[in-house]
């Protein structure tokens, strides 16, 4: 399974954690067999990523976020917008090292930064 095969699994599940495979299949329109197959390590084909990516989008509804940062770009002060995109490259490293690392190398390098 590549990295962004299993992003887009784990988001999902964390958008919709009570979902069956029956529940899964019918939001994204892929039969539950080949749900059951792509959760289990299948490659996924590009118009099942499109289906869950759909999925996705309408829980956390993209549009509106991108209609909020459009009008913060607009209202804020550069240094406001400097802010906020840190805590946005901020917040994509620390769920990328979530997804990456394993517990114990995240006591690790959490271990190191206290050292340091």
């Amino acid at each position: 399974m590549n990295k962004l095969q299993q992003r887009i699994i784990l988001q999902y599940k964390e958008l919709y954690p009570q979902d069956t495979l029956k529940e899964i299949s019918l939001k994204t329109n892929i039969q539950i067999t080949r749900v059951f197959r792509l959760f289990n390590g299948s490659e996924m084909k590009l118009k099942e990523y499109e289906s869950f990516e759909t999925a996705i989008d309408e829980k956390i509804n993209n549009n509106d976020f991108y209609h909020k940062a459009k009008e913060c770009s607009l209202i804020l002060s550069p240094q406001k917008l400097k802010d906020i995109y840190a805590l946005m490259n901020q917040s994509i490293k620390l769920k990328t090292l979530q997804i990456t690392s394993t517990p114990t190398s995240i006591n690790f390098q959490l271990q190191s930064t206290i050292v340091a």
